[in-house]
């Protein structure tokens, strides 16, 4: 840092200040910049170990909005963590601050002052790589919190009273996204209970890389409009009654349940990726779940058991975009299709035991986008291509045993045809030699392995 800066007594913006590990800038140079404001990031708070100075630096007594608190690599964890404990209550934020991040700190616990709810304007609260904390701090009461996000924290096994607060009164009553994020050690979230209702408002939950987490998640969010959970590996999802709810990613998880008739009528995107899940009608959509007619998105990867799909999906449901991979056992992949009338986008790749499409492969007459890619074992496309009068795009791509196109041909709409890889299709499309030529001779565009076939014409003439 600049020498002299604490002289500085009228500074009013400094968007970063680094503590000095031995001589120079001490964090208790803040204490004559009283006209700070709007945003200050502290770094290096791993080299305060004089408590005294750290409240000298008198953070309360400024006008900031958005602070950030940074803790570096340590040496000897034992003392620097009883310091940083008594160094991160010192440097108490002022109860006007909206927003605040906390990273790498190294203490035990958490002051208590972080979830005082006098910090009534608190809307977003950040703690990142925390890991010597073994719990979470009591911050549901904060009144206005709307982001929370909790990252890295490998010392917290459990997630329950500790976390609403004092008396449990509606806890995060303003809370609208929630975040956990590579928490390795945690294994249970325990929920208020029936008699109070957490989390009242929140849109979106994210649960990421927390392999170690089983039992329940809490089942009563009215609000609820997206949920993602990925990469916790022992967890089995149960699906409960979210009216709101809009998009769903489930990914890495160990299964998905439904105990009781589920209603998700709301429902525009779903991403399924499970390694156990063999359909959707006997695990995910068991009893009476139902999607009806709002689900746009459908994306099926990584799921080497499942050898069906589509026929779980009720005849009227609004389906756009249908996209499935990695799908190592999928054979019955088209069926009823067809009669999702607003089916406009279709991509299929890795799926290895694909040879051909069911009944010829009928196809809905809306679709505009059809992909394959990497199906190793297809040798035939689907033979009602031809009656699909809004195709636009056919897109093809290491299929090494595809040789030919549909025997009627390709529909007139169609106006790009691209070919990769696939290089006993590839001989039959040359221009005005191959057997398929014909076919596709009146497409405004044809690119074989990354050329145009026009230009590769011009180039031999």
């Amino acid at each position: 840092m600049p020498v002299g800066l604490k002289n500085l007594k009228s500074l009013q913006t400094l968007p970063e200040f680094v503590v000095a590990k031995d001589t120079g800038s001490k964090v208790g140079d803040l204490m004559n910049l009283k006209f700070l404001r709007k945003t200050l990031c502290i770094s290096g708070l791993e080299n305060v170990l004089n408590v005294e100075d750290a409240r000298k630096a008198d953070l309360n007594g400024k006008n900031l909005d958005v602070l950030v608190m940074k803790w570096g690599s340590v040496l000897n964890d034992l003392l620097d963590a009883r310091v940083a404990i008594d160094v991160l209550d010192m440097l108490q934020p002022p109860i006007t601050v909206k927003e605040l991040s906390i990273k790498g700190y190294v203490g035990a616990k958490f002051p208590t002052w972080l979830g005082d709810p006098l910090f009534s304007k608190l809307v977003l609260l950040k703690m990142n790589s925390c890991e010597k904390c073994t719990s979470l701090p009591a911050i549901g009461q904060l009144p206005s919190l709307k982001d929370l996000v909790i990252i890295g924290m490998a010392g917290v096994r459990s997630v329950g009273s500790e976390f609403y607060g004092d008396g449990f009164f509606n806890p995060f009553r303003s809370l609208v996204r929630l975040c956990f994020e590579d928490m390795q050690e945690w294994q249970d979230w325990i929920p208020c209970g029936v008699e109070h209702e957490e989390f009242p408002c929140l849109h979106e939950l994210s649960i990421i890389k927390c392999p170690k987490l089983q039992g329940k998640l809490p089942h009563h969010l009215p609000s609820l409009e997206k949920i993602s959970i990925r990469k916790c590996e022992q967890l089995v999802v149960s699906i409960p009654n979210f009216p709101m709810l809009h998009e769903v990613e489930i990914v890495g998880c160990k299964e998905v349940i439904s105990k009781s008739p589920v209603e998700l009528s709301s429902l525009k995107s779903m991403v399924l990726s499970i390694s156990d899940l063999t359909s959707l009608t006997e695990e995910f959509m068991q009893g009476s779940t139902k999607f009806p007619a709002a689900l746009k998105n459908l994306f099926v990867y990584k799921c080497p058991e499942l050898e069906s799909v589509t026929k779980e999906l009720q005849n009227d449901a609004s389906l756009e975009h249908f996209q499935i991979c990695h799908c190592e056992k999928l054979k019955s992949l088209l069926e009823g299709l067809h009669r999702l009338c607003h089916l406009y986008v279709i991509k299929i790749w890795d799926c290895s035991s694909l040879v051909s499409f069911p009944d010829g492969g009928l196809l809905p007459t809306s679709l505009r986008k059809l992909s394959i890619e990497n199906c190793e074992k297809l040798e035939a496309l689907p033979n009602c291509l031809p009656n699909l009068s809004a195709l636009e795009m056919l897109y093809i791509k290491d299929c090494p045993k595809l040789e030919y196109l549909p025997e009627n041909g390709l529909p007139p709409s169609l106006l790009k045809l691209y070919i990769y890889r696939c290089p006993l299709l590839e001989q039959h499309c040359k221009k005005g030699k191959g057997r398929e030529w014909f076919k596709i001779a009146n497409i405004p565009r044809v690119e074989i392995d990354w050329r145009s076939v026009y230009e590769v014409e011009e180039e031999q003439e």
